[in-house]
């Protein structure tokens, strides 16, 4: 597996430095085949800067996405600094090639707007991650790029030529240029700007270029000098595509792995859910058998029937452990049939008078439409909070029949529940400040009776005691249902 992917790894290098090599050296030579009238250096290298920084932008570009899918990699500050200083460089490339007699007429002024440039890329470098609060680096840097193209506009339309002694020093402000696009590529290597794999041949790009903007800037000169401007050009080009579509293809490659990992945690996380919803269940099952056990070992059970009781009782909850064991929390409840909810509630209502907790309760004669396991598991589970979280041994079941099917209310006159609980008490992990349970009870019992094509409700407020309605499907909708599909 891993092999495969080092393999697809290089693969996808070797297109994608194939497909800028593409870019650039096809459209470039199809130009100068076609066109004779460019094939002097002069013009070339005008044509490279055309052909070029396009592609620089594009690579500009995909760092950009690179920082959308794998924010805190590279720096805000490196983004907006490469999209500002190719967007910004492909005006100049249209300028150059369709005005060049006023490039040729100001080459003072545009050595100091140069130089405006180059100082401004050093700044977003320096800003780094301080850039965020400005906005997005690609609306940023298209902005800054824009300004400066319009400035640059400006200066070859409108603006007069310098002076002669300043316009003289137009070759030293190239240098200055050149050295401050030097400090640039340190700053990208030395300040992580990038990882470090791609932070050296982004700084070798910033290189290049500033060495192309010193020899043609902004006049190419008529030899070898234009021929060095070219080929750092396209260096530059194929080295920066190549080093940001190789950054890009590991930020989306790292952002699969995440996925994936994050699929497998939430596996992982329900699989926890499920175990401990069991056992949450299995030890309050166990707490009514240990009691039911010492109260027949205690011998204070002198009357044989009450004995036989408290023996079918142990049976029932035995049985019942051993089901809650081996089946899984999120089990379907299997299809609903009639339950007769004295017979699936009077065993457990005892289970919890043994443990000492005082439960009124009367049968009522009702059926409902479900599982009577998973009923009697929703009321113990409701019985068990008010014994553990309302501040009271005493708890009371009702069992009434309603318009929706028939209801079982267990409530208790304890220290209530706040409101904001009560808004997310079905929510996993939920649970109110004085309480010191886990949260599980109330989720997982809502699930079952979910499962029950029931409801759970709950209501109370501090102070006056909690409430919760179990409503199941009454033994007539299913009849009422037969009687459809007859007719049917």
């Amino acid at each position: 597996m891993v092999v495969s992917r080092w393999l697809w790894s290089g693969q996808a290098r070797l297109v994608g430095a194939g497909l800028v090599v593409t870019w650039t050296l096809v459209p470039l030579l199809t130009v100068l085949w076609f066109a004779p009238g460019s094939r002097d250096l002069a013009t070339a290298a005008a044509v490279t800067d055309l052909i070029t920084y396009p592609a620089l932008l594009m690579g500009a570009l995909l760092l950009y996405v690179h920082t959308r899918v794998a924010p805190g990699v590279v720096s805000p500050g490196l983004a907006t600094a490469v999209v500002f200083g190719t967007s910004q460089g492909v005006a100049y490339a249209v300028l150059r090639l369709t005005l060049p007699d006023s490039i040729q007429g100001r080459p003072g002024w545009l050595m100091l707007l140069e130089l405006v440039v180059a100082v401004v890329l050093v700044v977003l470098l320096v800003s780094g991650d301080r850039l965020r609060p400005l906005g997005d680096p690609l609306i940023v840097g298209l902005g800054l790029g824009a300004a400066v193209s319009a400035a640059r506009l400006l200066i070859v339309t409108w603006a007069a030529p310098l002076p002669g002694a300043l316009q003289d020093q137009a070759a030293m402000l190239g240098v200055l240029v050149f050295l401050v696009h030097l400090a640039a590529a340190g700053l990208v290597i030395r300040r992580g700007l990038a990882p470090r794999s791609a932070a050296v041949p982004l700084g070798a790009t910033w290189a290049l270029l500033g060495l192309s903007h010193l020899l043609t800037y902004p006049t190419p000169p008529l030899d070898a000098r234009s021929l060095v401007a070219v080929v750092a050009d396209l260096v530059g080009a194929v080295l920066f595509c190549t080093t940001t579509w190789r950054l890009l293809q590991g930020a989306l490659a790292g952002a699969t792995r995440l996925e994936v990992l994050q699929e497998l945690l939430e596996v992982a996380e329900a699989e926890v859910r499920q175990d401990r919803t069991v056992l949450h269940e299995v030890a309050s099952a166990a707490a009514g058998i240990t009691s039911v056990s010492q109260l027949l070992a205690s011998g204070q059970l002198g009357d044989a029937a009450a004995r036989d009781r408290m023996m079918q009782l142990l049976a029932a909850e035995s049985a019942r452990l051993q089901r809650l064991s081996a089946a899984r929390a999120d089990e379907p409840a299997g299809p609903a049939c009639e339950v007769d909810l004295d017979e699936a509630l009077a065993p457990l209502i005892v289970a919890h008078a043994v443990r000492g907790r005082t439960i009124v309760w009367e049968p009522s004669g009702l059926h409902a439409l479900g599982s009577s396991d998973q009923v009697a598991e929703i009321v113990g589970i409701l019985l068990d909070n008010c014994a553990l979280h309302s501040g009271t041994t005493t708890a009371r079941v009702e069992l009434s029949e309603t318009r929706d099917g028939v209801t079982v209310t267990v409530s208790d006159e304890g220290r209530g529940i706040e409101d904001d609980v009560v808004a997310r008490s079905f929510s996993w992990g939920s649970r109110g400040t004085a309480s010191s349970g886990q949260g599980i009870g109330l989720h997982h019992a809502h699930r079952l009776a979910s499962g029950l094509n029931g409801t759970l409700t709950v209501t109370g407020a501090p102070g006056r005691g909690t409430s919760v309605a179990l409503t199941l499907p009454a033994v007539r909708a299913r009849a009422s249902l037969r009687g459809e599909s007859r007719g049917a």
